[in-house]
């Protein structure tokens, strides 16, 4: 395979094939949906790819990069850690409400590599940003100074799941968007010192466009 080739299959290919993804959901689309949206054959795709198991396990990690691209440059612009958890937050939001309803439960039920590479992504990446935060806070004395960073990366960690699951439960009616506005709320009042709440009743954080009500 000639590197020209397998470069633009990376940046190109793959990028617009996580798009049809995001836009339609992963089970409903075909090896060959995806040939005839592209203009391109099943041999040419694979070309590149065993099975569709390992196509979506590609563009799961063409995901996870652009998000650790993004997550890092929010954290490099110097933010306080109220302000950077709002930036963050904004960002998955906002992601959230361009994807496909069925994305993280068609990765779950039908494709567990792809899954295990969310999960190992999410565990350790976002946990890793949760603890940077948390410990920035606590020296800017926005948070609670005996929070624990471990815990509480652990914890949400498994808020994020929860977020994830709250579509598919007959208890909670809300859309996934709506629910990690919650959850962040959640996460900021639990960790937000004296000076840190205040702090939060001060800025204006529209996290949804008719999200217009008080912190």
């Amino acid at each position: 395979m000639a590197k020209e080739e397998e470069k633009d299959w990376k940046e190109n290919t793959v990028p617009a094939i996580t798009e049809l993804f995001m836009k339609n959901g992963i089970k409903s689309m075909t090896m060959d949906d995806i040939a005839r949206e592209l203009s391109v054959s099943k041999k040419t795709l694979y070309k590149f790819v065993d099975n569709k198991h390992d196509l979506v396990k590609q563009c799961a990690i063409h995901r996870e990069c652009q998000h650790i691209e993004h997550v890092e440059a929010i954290m490099s612009k110097n933010l306080n850690a109220i302000d950077e958890m709002y930036a963050i937050t904004d960002f998955v939001i906002n992601m959230l409400l361009e994807i496909h309803p069925s994305i993280f439960y068609d990765l779950e039920k039908y494709y567990p590599e792809a899954f295990k590479s969310f999960n190992e992504f999410k565990g350790e990446f976002i946990s890793k940003c949760i603890v940077e935060n948390i410990n920035k806070g606590i020296k800017e004395e926005l948070y609670r100074n005996d929070a624990n960073p471990q815990l509480i990366g652990y914890f949400y960690s498994n808020l994020i799941d929860a977020v994830l699951q709250s579509q598919h439960s007959k208890d909670c009616n809300e859309a996934i968007p709506r629910v990690q506005v919650e959850a962040f709320r959640y996460h900021m009042r639990g960790i937000a010192s004296e000076k840190g709440f205040q702090y939060l009743k001060k800025i204006k954080t529209q996290l949804l466009p008719e999200n217009n009500d008080k912190q």
